[in-house]
């Protein structure tokens, strides 16, 4: 998976189906990216990643380090690739339309 570009405001993943949108916003630019999965969500989501905890899990990984696997709970999330586990807290509430 690519490095996105991430702007210093909170991150909204939408995964349906195959398709994950990742959306940031400075309150003056937004950043969109659309990627297509390997294999289909049995679930939607729509959930809110504080924009530190993704800064620093984008500083962590490699370009090398290949698939990252998303495993969302309630209230949390936890990115694997390799032999790293990154566990952040979700944000309550919902993203703006973008």
């Amino acid at each position: 998976m690519k490095k996105m570009f991430l702007l210093k405001r909170d991150s909204n993943f939408n995964i349906v189906g195959d398709v994950l949108e990742c959306n940031s916003t400075d309150s003056y630019r937004l950043a969109r990216k659309v990627v297509k999965l390997d294999s289909a969500s049995e679930e939607n989501y729509n959930i809110v990643i504080p924009s530190h905890n993704i800064l620093e899990f984008s500083r962590i990984i490699d370009e090398e380090d290949g698939d990252i696997e998303l495993h969302i709970f309630n209230n949390k999330i936890l990115f694997k690739t390799g032999n790293l586990k990154f566990e952040s807290r979700l944000i309550n509430g919902t993203y703006p339309n973008t």
